[in-house]
């Protein structure tokens, strides 16, 4: 993925966006994913975030991957390929572009999983935690100021500080 990275405060428009996508990828799934959850900064409220909406999306049966994910590709989504959180799990990353810039991200896991549990405990973690919180935000704040193009660096810093956090889970 490619673009710049660009941080935004709060928008009230997030959840509703959230709401929105919910809703189509729970019917676009056709009953294959069990539930869709808000995560990512734009779950957070009193945060800076990337203007994108991150949904973590539960799938009971992983031999309907594939299926599932073409069906959301049918929503304009691109499948792109994810390290990130896998472990030994599989994962479906799938993007929703305007122009370079990603507003939306579909991460397609095991529902229940390891990658489950831990991404929506990390998002009701921030939620409950403002001192971590404000320091995902100043290393936010500090990776675009010294370069606004490094999105690698920026997801690098992040899983730096998310394994931080997870530690002490």
């Amino acid at each position: 993925m490619s673009g710049s990275l660009r941080l935004s405060l709060t928008d009230p428009r997030w959840l509703q966006e959230f709401q929105q996508t919910q809703s189509l990828l729970l019917w676009a799934c056709q009953g294959l994913v069990t539930e869709v959850h808000h995560i990512g900064a734009t779950a957070l409220t009193e945060t800076v975030a990337r203007p994108t909406i991150d949904c973590l999306a539960g799938l009971t049966d992983l031999r309907n991957m594939n299926e599932t994910c073409r069906l959301i590709e049918g929503l304009n989504y691109e499948r792109v390929p994810s390290d990130e959180w896998c472990d030994e799990e599989l994962v479906g990353h799938l993007v929703k572009f305007r122009g370079q810039d990603s507003t939306h991200e579909v991460w397609v896991v095991r529902y229940g999983g390891t990658i489950w549990e831990r991404a929506i405990k990390m998002r009701d973690w921030l939620t409950s935690t403002p001192e971590d919180r404000s320091a995902l935000e100043c290393l936010k704040r500090d990776r675009f100021e010294s370069d606004p193009y490094d999105l690698e660096g920026y997801r690098e810093s992040k899983a730096e500080f998310f394994q931080r956090v997870i530690s002490r889970f």
